[in-house]
C-alpha cells in the first residue's frame, strides 16, 4: 500500500513538471510572437 502511495505521488509530481513545462513554453512564445514596445525618446534629455 505504501508502494502504491508512493507511486501515485511520483506520477502526480511528474504530471505537474510536464504541465508547467508546457505552460512555459507558451508563454515563452507569445512574449516572443509580441512585438516589443518602441522606445520612447524622453530618456535621452
Amino acid at each position: 500500500m505504501v508502494l502504491f502511495v508512493i507511486l501515485g505521488f511520483a506520477a502526480g509530481l511528474s504530471n505537474l513538471i510536464r504541465v508547467a513545462r508546457q505552460e512555459q513554453a507558451k508563454q515563452q512564445a507569445s512574449q516572443l510572437a509580441s512585438p516589443s514596445v518602441p522606445d520612447d525618446d524622453e530618456d535621452d534629455r
